[in-house]
């Protein structure tokens, strides 16, 4: 079937595009550990077994033997940004907007590190996001929280009313959160949750 976009049919490459992206979808949700083995995880006795099981799963690629817990959970999570990056690139231009909204999460998280690293503390490897950043790339040359600041405020962000951590956190959480929401009402209570 073709898609419906503004109230007129796209031609077949359209469709195929949805249709591409859809059973790459499919296959990426075949991938998962599923309930069995997460509760396999969960009860590993050791991080090193618990690594194990990892490595020979959809998060092998950046899950390893050898990594402290903390390593574990960002390489976890880089994994799925990286099935997401894949994801979108077998997206339509509206599948993709979809993905990048969702994936904005990782672009908080950057932030995150990134106050830790003005602090002067140990702070996580960025995630690499590619084609699903909204604006990270200038986010990532700023040198302090003002700076940082005057960044958000100029890009799809906005101004997040101070250049505190707290300030900044909230307020990119809260615009995530709205952002998400307006994709589905099915999602409005995982976004407000994931927000709270």
């Amino acid at each position: 079937q073709p898609i419906p976009v503004n109230g007129a049919h796209r031609s077949t490459p359209m469709s195929l595009a949805w249709v591409a992206g859809s059973v790459r979808a499919k296959a990426l949700a075949r991938r998962r550990l599923g309930r069995t083995a997460i509760r396999e995880l969960a009860a590993s006795s050791t991080t090193e077994s618990a690594l194990h099981m990892l490595t020979g799963s959809a998060y092998g690629r950046d899950v390893r033997p050898g990594l402290t817990v903390e390593q574990a959970q960002h390489a976890v999570r880089a994994a799925l940004l990286w099935q997401l990056r894949v994801l979108a690139g077998w997206q339509p231009r509206a599948g993709a907007e979809l993905v990048r909204r969702l994936a904005a999460w990782y672009e908080i998280a950057n932030v995150e590190e990134q106050f830790r690293r003005f602090a002067g503390e140990p702070a996580e490897p960025a995630y690499e996001l590619g084609a699903l950043a909204t604006s990270w790339r200038r986010l990532a040359t700023c040198a302090g929280p003002a700076q940082l600041r005057e960044a958000l405020a100029s890009s799809p962000w906005g101004d997040p009313g101070g250049d505190g951590s707290y300030a900044v956190r909230l307020a990119m959480r809260l615009i995530w959160a709205q952002r998400v929401a307006a994709l589905s009402p099915l999602l409005v209570p995982w976004a407000a949750g994931a927000a709270t």
